[in-house]
């Protein structure tokens, strides 16, 4: 059975409330029973799942990933531990959310996806990210790639390099759906992360536009040719801008002859 099939299966309302019954129904019947367990064992469970958290591999993980997301779950798990686990989560998303706008990301488009849908050719689609990828914008986009690419059994490019940033969260969002894709012979490309600098060494570490790399190159060439040589490289650098300004054009030139058809999607 695909993962496809597991997710439909796991949406359908009759199995959910056959799972609630069955929760129900033990509850009733054991519920004397739990409350036997010594408060010891429980509290001994806790402090062991805890430390599996807390271990100082979790740590070295998690910074690998990006210096803020140490910050993201040091700053959860010490709240957590001053107040409650609720407020340690949303002390956590808000500072996600405030790291977001700090590395560029617009408010608007924090809650608010901007998705543009093209048709390469009978078999390829395109969706084009815009403003941002992140993890409070995402709902929406596994929706789209699992409706034009899993259920129409069609190949996807995702296209991310006209967004400000993309976090750790779709970056791992991506890899998932790579493999989902993989699983029903699909193919599932990811575009655009070049134009994008990491902000760790981690593949699945967030990236965000930042300025271009500049880079000294001394030629030494005869007098003759030194007017021509200059030309060259002055058309050389125009064709390269217009290139990292177009990339959300490539399609264009896959199918000229038919024009594509866009349609914008955006979360209500």
């Amino acid at each position: 059975m695909s993962k496809l099939a597991l997710r439909t299966f796991n949406k359908r309302p009759e199995y959910n409330h056959a799972t609630n019954a069955l929760y129900l129904v033990f509850h009733a019947l054991f519920s004397t029973f739990l409350h036997e367990i010594p408060l010891a064992a429980l509290a001994g469970m806790l402090v062991y799942t805890g430390y599996r958290l807390a271990h100082l591999t979790e740590f070295i993980h998690v910074y690998r990933i990006g210096k803020e997301q140490l910050a993201i779950f040091l700053t959860t798990l010490v709240v957590v531990l001053a107040t409650d686990l609720l407020i340690g989560v949303a002390a956590g998303i808000i500072l996600k959310m405030v790291i977001h706008v700090a590395n560029g990301v617009p408010i608007k488009s924090l809650f608010k996806p901007y998705i543009e849908v093209q048709e390469i050719d009978d078999n390829k689609s395109l969706i084009l990210a815009r403003e941002s990828a992140v993890f409070s914008n995402w709902i929406p986009f596994p929706h789209q790639i699992e409706q034009i690419g899993l259920v129409q059994k069609r190949n996807l490019i995702v296209d991310v390099s006209c967004t400000k940033l993309v976090d750790h969260s779709v970056m791992e969002k991506l890899d998932e759906m790579q493999r989902d894709f993989e699983q029903e012979g699909l193919t599932f490309e990811v575009r655009g992360l070049v134009a994008l600098q990491p902000l760790a060494k981690n593949t699945h570490a967030a990236r965000k536009r930042g300025l271009a790399t500049m880079r000294r190159l001394t030629i030494v060439a005869a007098a003759d040719i030194e007017q021509w040589l200059e030309q060259k490289l002055l058309n050389w650098e125009h064709q390269a801008i217009r290139r990292n300004h177009a990339q959300v054009l490539v399609a264009t030139t896959l199918r000229q002859e038919e024009p594509l058809r866009p349609q914008k999607y955006a979360s209500k």
